[in-house]
């Protein structure tokens, strides 16, 4: 447990650095937090195929407690997080948010283009491990995402992981601590398949 703690201090450190209040900041941050915030593992289960076998794909990472875990009730996105420091018990899904995507069209389209052409809206490096492809920062529905974008599961294309905040946060120490927030829970991504038995 000690050295859980010596961890998070050391990323504390890299956090006041990053948002000016010592030194030079460290890039990038390894975890996005108020530093007497927990960080603990999201899981969520969905449904894949591949071929004529079908599965379970569990897919999990780390996220700071200052993201509350919602229901989206929208089918393409999977899992949300919304932003919420100050209020463990948000009433519905506001922004800032992280969500994993496996079906939203704009998410797609910045995928679909990456794929075509090796850039993308607001472009911004492209991955060569894992899971993910590329990362953009890019307009969504007028606010913005930070998106990984990738494939994810067996068969789930132009998809990803990104968090959505509007514009005006844009240039703020809030932007800075999403953007750690996301880069964290990306590097910390796992996916777990169980197949699934038929009869």
């Amino acid at each position: 447990m000690s050295s859980d703690k010596n961890f998070f201090g050391t990323v504390s450190n890299n956090i006041k650095k990053l948002l000016g209040k010592s030194g030079e900041a460290d890039s990038p941050p390894a975890l996005p937090a108020n530093e007497e915030k927990e960080m603990r593992r999201v899981f969520e289960t969905e449904w894949d195929t591949d071929g004529d076998k079908e599965y379970d794909v569990e897919y999990s990472f780390m996220i700071s407690s200052d993201f509350v875990q919602m229901k989206s009730h929208a089918a393409e996105a999977d899992l949300v997080l919304v932003y919420s420091p100050d209020n463990p018990e948000p009433e519905g899904i506001d922004m800032p948010y992280i969500f994993v995507s496996t079906g939203d069209g704009r998410v797609f389209e910045l995928g679909e283009k990456f794929r075509e052409t090796g850039k993308t809206e607001g472009f911004i490096q492209k991955l060569s491990e894992g899971k993910f492809r590329f990362k953009c920062l890019a307009d969504y529905y007028g606010d913005i995402i930070y998106l990984y974008g990738g494939d994810l599961g067996k068969t789930w294309e132009s998809c990803g992981i990104g968090v959505v905040y509007p514009k005006a946060l844009k240039g703020t120490p809030t932007e800075k601590i999403l953007h750690s927030a996301l880069d964290y829970a990306v590097n910390t991504y796992e996916e777990k398949f169980t197949e699934k038995q038929s009869g």
